[in-house]
């Protein structure tokens, strides 16, 4: 007699996957994952230092709780190096909680916190997509998580929140929505798009939804008040924009590019700022068109957060895979260029980028390094922004030994996908693709 089997469900297939990847990281030594990741290092001792009621922006005393946590470790940064955390107060206060513990047992913590937000995109993913669980989880499981386990950031949980929003959404559920969006802010350039969006169209969400802000504000005020919040957006942004925004080895953004070409960096910062603008009102309009046709209102707050990668000022690797959330609900759904589509979801799931950074490891010359180490040293100031520090390594670029025409092949594939993805989201909003039948979900509760 035949016994039916059961398929796993996508929640317990992308454990199965998540577990085997965290094995071969920890046991492959990829990165250090369990050691202490350079990024979650960072964002710690911020967290940490504004926990105190202190500044976690300045060069002190935030290098000086890197290197002790690194030293648990055996590792050390180079002499006058700090790496900045720059996350706004709200964001950094929660990741207090890991101060007391002593490396690596908060590293293996917050690997562990990616992996359940890696898995509860799926989870919500799958609730929203008309193709099949595998191709979510295989798409997730790079950009997503892996793109972001091997340095300990922050991503999953930013699409994590982003997926509940739109899951929360799709189900009517408004409040929850608001919340999702709200927590969104954890990364500010991929939050504020789908916040706009959200309240331009749903006006349920817009009371919970100024309503969570402002908790998430009262929040930002403790214990450090006011004024670390004006910092943030005064001082630290335009410094952290200055000193990686403009950096075409590892940034995705346009400003980084046209900097790389031989633009002015004011212009260049400019102009990313001006396309990062244009591009989340594009979003917007697109992702409403998409709700509209599809009957499906999470395309709504998907949209403007993919079209706000696609230029704009500050793009890492890491961020890239929100574009999935959209890339992944339009491939069940849009009738012409489907082919095109799933290309361009491949080719954004795969992080070619960090890949190469893995398997292509070129040692920076000593020669470069006594230099820079020498400029920093004219910057260094304790109580100098950590931005301004940082800024030095990466403009000497001792931090990527890959030549210009490499780390460009690393990224065209990614170019190439987001390319698709908003063609064919295009096409699909305002293209000859059908009427849907029937009262659009969203309209009901627009203006």
């Amino acid at each position: 007699m035949e016994r039916s089997v059961k398929a796993p469900s996508p929640a317990g297939f992308a454990t199965a996957v998540g577990v085997l990847v965290l094995l071969i990281a920890i046991w492959g030594g990829a990165g250090g994952l369990l050691r202490a990741p350079i990024d979650f290092t960072a964002f710690r001792c911020a967290g940490q230092i504004v926990a105190q009621g202190r500044d976690p922006y300045r060069v002190e005393p935030l290098r000086k709780c890197e290197n002790d946590a690194l030293a648990h470790v055996g590792r050390a940064l180079p002499p006058h190096l700090v790496v900045p955390a720059p996350l706004p107060p709200y964001a950094l206060l929660p990741l207090g909680a890991f101060g007391p513990l002593t490396p690596p047992l908060p590293s293996a913590i917050w690997a562990i916190c990616l992996f359940i937000a890696f898995v509860v995109t799926c989870r919500l993913v799958t609730g929203l997509t008309r193709g099949p669980p595998a191709l979510v989880v295989a798409a997730l499981l790079g950009a997503d998580l892996l793109a972001s386990l091997l340095i300990g950031q922050a991503m999953p949980l930013e699409i994590a929140f982003l997926a509940f929003a739109g899951y929360a959404l799709h189900r009517g559920e408004h409040v929850a929505a608001a919340i999702g969006a709200a927590l969104s802010m954890f990364e500010p350039q991929l939050g504020v798009p789908a916040i706009v969006a959200l309240a331009l169209w749903d006006r349920r969400a817009r009371w919970p939804l100024a309503a969570a802000l402002a908790a998430i504000f009262a929040v930002s005020l403790c214990p450090a008040g006011l004024g670390l919040d004006l910092e943030y957006v005064g001082q630290v942004l335009p410094a952290q924009a200055r000193a990686e925004g403009l950096d075409s080895a590892v940034q995705f953004s346009l400003s980084a590019q046209l900097a790389a070409v031989g633009w002015q960096p004011a212009t260049a910062l400019w102009l990313g700022s001006a396309s990062y603008v244009a591009l989340v009102a594009l979003g917007i309009l697109v992702g409403r068109t998409l709700a509209r046709r599809y009957e499906e209102p999470a395309l709504a707050v998907f949209a403007p957060v993919a079209f706000a990668l696609m230029g704009g000022v500050y793009a890492h690797i890491h961020q890239i895979g929100a574009a999935l959330l959209l890339g992944l609900l339009l491939v069940g759904r849009v009738t012409r260029w489907r082919a095109l589509l799933l290309c361009g979801v491949l080719l954004v799931a795969t992080p070619w980028q960090t890949i190469a950074e893995l398997t292509i490891f070129h040692p920076v010359p000593q020669a470069r390094l006594l230099v820079v180490e020498h400029l920093m040293d004219q910057v260094d100031d304790d109580d100098a922004l950590a931005a301004g520090v940082w800024g030095v390594w990466v403009a000497q670029g001792a931090h990527n030994s890959h030549s210009p025409e490499m780390t460009l092949s690393e990224k065209l594939p990614t170019w190439i996908g987001l390319l698709l993805i908003a063609f064919v989201s295009l096409g699909a909003a305002f293209g000859n693709e059908g009427e849907v039948v029937g009262r659009p979900r969203l309209a009901a509760t627009s203006d």
